[in-house]
């Protein structure tokens, strides 16, 4: 995919399709704010879509580094 977020609302085609969930995989940080939009369509019309971040070291949080932001539950409230 281009971007997170065209790959995001690429896996909400794939689930209403398939009816079955699919994996939505990224990076930290932004990457993961970037499935935000498609992530709350899904919720709305319960459609199964499962998210996996990744995250950086807790020592590099808060430090100026790329993709380094406080993402503890950062989807928890879509």
């Amino acid at each position: 995919m281009v971007d997170e977020r065209s790959a995001a609302y690429f896996a909400l085609g794939q689930s209403l399709a398939s009816k079955k969930p699919t994996v939505l995989l990224c990076t930290s940080g932004t990457a993961a704010l970037n499935y935000a939009p498609a992530i709350a369509e899904a919720f709305y019309q319960q459609v199964p879509l499962l998210i996996i971040t990744a995250d950086r070291p807790p020592e590099w949080i808060g430090q100026m580094d790329n993709q380094a932001i406080q993402q503890n539950r950062i989807l928890k409230t879509i």
